[in-house]
């Protein structure tokens, strides 16, 4: 028996080189124990960190003291080593780490600073059933250590699973976004040596994943390495080292490198942020991906202990995807009580569902076999968008979407350094590489509202600069109020986000979009059709950034309306509130006809009639006001209502 789930997304392959790097690492069988070696640490693997990390590298060790002790039912004294630490040195400052300060540290931060990272945020938004109250997230900081309490105190043997899964693996994120919140800073600093970097978050990192005393390619240990190596070997990911672990010390040489050159993170070399920022992004979905396998294998197993601590690390990290699956998987796995393992295989596909949004396929995750059955899910290339089927693969384009929700949640929650990160750098849509040697790139919003492209919009992008008297608009907006600075700097939080949001929505994407289409004009007309540069891929890509790929694969697309964050959620949104849903159906008439539109130039490019097509494409640039003219007279009739001049409504009305 198996049950298979047709999956739309797949991330890009590793290069040559990275593949070569990948042999030796998984060949590689020496054991791994931690010395220091100059003033960095050996954790042995090849793998030798730059600066001194046995802080971290250490700390299993306690976890290792601790089950010693539950083992011999000592209980109390296992707790007392979570609490206070034994084996990690001390500071400078004097203070210890222990596992339980792994998780308080972390809870006992100013979270109007702005600058708690994206991770732990989506984890207590997650909590918290996507609160946007600050103090509501603050109530579940402390999840972890809660969690790991729990369990000492009443299921001992499981405590250790607690405290990889949660204290130790959200801290190891903490310490790579740490690591590009200092690059940053040290770049835009006049003096960059005042500001530490320390190993850049990436030997910390390192340290805490791979610990001391670890056997390379063994899940004996009690480190993050050793559960995702069991996760791996449960699932076939692993040949003799699991692909995670593998890659993840790749990850680490390549950001290694980065952080060599001796004018890294400094204002003579401003790319070392966004280089480090994406090797931060790959490295958190390859470390994601045990905590999904042990999730489903706790569910198939029917494991309630483990299926509550994996689901406690995993779902509510899923805020940060498709609304309508995350509200699915918080009632079936975060509810108070017992989980209902008669529901899996549904939960199961759910989980399937949010792989592209975290990062990483259905090969990454693997297989499990129990009884005969055997759970799997199948990537699928070609994916439609609200029931338009691009004739070519954009899915990566499609989820420039997630990037336009992360960046609005995390300026609601205040994050604002993070929301600009996310803005500048990108996060989910991914540049697809025309050699395999290619290096990774990442489409970002930033990039989308200051790429020379914007011109062949015409006169739209004409309007809007000359308007504002500025080609940079709609960017100088989005950076200034995350910033603090300009018309919106001081304005409260919510109206923030509100700009923040909108602008990006229906300005910067929307404007990308309608040059998109000029462009697919173009090529069309001069014999351009195929190809990852032709015209027919360019007209996919237009589809992709007015629909998005929230909005999934069936007709009118979500029903859920806070899933969808581009064009297509807007014309829904406003269909609803002037009462007209087209077919019937319940989505949009104007979506029905820009549907039928996408299909029409489809067909158009197949029989390389360039003046239909160009005629197509203006009439979509003008059905694609009607939503924007509904919006703005919505948003003037109600303006009325709100007497502060910083009403959420006046936000949505100002952007």
């Amino acid at each position: 028996d198996s049950f298979h789930h047709i999956r739309p997304f797949r991330t890009i392959d590793l290069n040559t080189m990275t593949c070569r790097l990948l042999l030796h690492g998984i060949l590689s069988s020496a054991l791994l124990v931690s010395g220091v070696i100059g003033d960095g640490t050996d954790l042995g693997g090849g793998i030798v960190t730059s600066t001194n990390v046995d802080r971290f590298a250490t700390l299993p060790l306690d976890l290792k003291d601790m089950q010693d002790y539950i083992t011999n039912g000592q209980t109390n004294e296992a707790i007392n080593v979570y609490m206070n630490g034994k084996n990690s040195p001390s500071a400078a400052n004097g203070g210890r780490l222990s596992l339980k300060s792994l998780s308080t540290n972390l809870a006992n931060r100013d979270f109007a600073n702005s600058k708690i990272e994206p991770s732990f945020l989506f984890q207590l938004y997650g909590l918290s059933g996507r609160s946007n109250d600050l103090s509501e997230l603050v109530d579940n900081a402390s999840y972890a250590n809660g969690k790991t309490l729990f369990y000492l105190n009443g299921e001992p043997t499981k405590a250790s699973e607690s405290i990889v899964a949660l204290n130790m693996w959200m801290y190891a994120m903490h310490l790579l976004y740490d690591g590009v919140d200092k690059c940053y800073m040290r770049t835009a600093a006049d003096d960059p040596d005042f500001i530490d970097l320390d190993g850049g978050g990436m030997d910390e990192f390192i340290g805490l994943w791979i610990s001391s005393e670890q056997k390379a390619a063994t899940s004996d240990g009690y480190s993050l390495y050793a559960m995702a190596q069991e996760a791996g070997n449960k699932f076939g990911t692993a040949s003799p080292e699991a692909n995670v672990n593998s890659r993840l010390k790749l990850l680490y040489e390549e950001a290694k490198t980065v952080l060599s050159f001796p004018n890294a993170c400094s204002n003579t070399n401003a790319d070392t942020t966004p280089q480090l920022w994406g090797v931060a992004q790959r490295m958190i979905s390859q470390a994601t991906i045990p905590l999904m396998q042990n999730l489903i294998a706790a569910l198939l197993t029917k494991d309630t202990a483990l299926a509550d601590i994996y689901s406690t690390a995993l779902v509510p990290l899923t805020s940060q995807c498709r609304s309508s699956v995350y509200k699915r998987l918080k009632d079936d796995l975060l509810r108070p009580g017992s989980i209902d393992f008669s529901k899996t295989e549904d939960i199961i596909a759910d989980l399937q569902e949010m792989y592209n949004c975290l990062g990483f396929t259905c090969d990454d995750v693997g297989e499990f076999s129990l009884d005969g059955m055997t759970v799997k899910c199948v990537e699928q290339d070609l994916v439609p968008l609200a029931e338009f089927a691009p004739s070519m693969n954009v899915k990566h384009e499609a989820m420039i979407d997630l990037d336009v929700m992360q960046v609005t949640i995390l300026t609601r929650l205040e994050s604002h350094q993070f929301a600009k990160y996310l803005y500048l750098y990108g996060r989910s849509s991914h540049i697809p590489r025309k050699t395999e040697n290619d290096p990774y790139r990442l489409l970002s919003l930033h990039t989308m509202a200051t790429s020379s492209v914007r011109v062949n919009a015409g006169h739209f992008y004409s309007s809007f600069s000359d308007y504002h008297n500025n080609i940079m608009y709609s960017n100088n907006v989005v950076l200034d109020t995350l910033n603090g600075e300009g018309k919106y700097g001081s304005a409260p939080t919510e109206y923030k986000a509100e700009i923040v949001g909108k602008t990006i929505q229906y300005q910067i994407v929307f404007m990308y979009a309608i040059a998109e289409m000029a462009h697919a004009v173009q090529q069309c007309k001069q014999s351009n059709l195929d190809g990852e540069d032709g015209s027919k891929h360019g007209w996919d890509q237009v589809a992709a950034y007015l629909i998005g790929s929230m909005e999934g694969p069936t007709r009118g697309g979500s029903s859920d309306l806070e899933d969808g964050h581009l064009f297509w959620n807007l014309a829904n949104q406003q269909a609803y509130e002037f009462q007209e849903d087209g077919l019937n159906e319940g989505y949009a008439r104007v979506n029905a006809e820009l549907e039928n539109m996408l299909y029409a130039g489809l067909g158009e490019l197949e029989a390389s009639n360039c003046q239909y097509l160009e005629d197509t494409s203006d009439r979509i640039q003008h059905l694609m006001l009607i939503p924007l003219i509904q919006a703005t007279l919505s948003y003037a009739i109600v303006m009325e209502d709100e007497p502060s001049s910083y009403g959420i409504r006046n936000a949505e009305f100002a952007a």
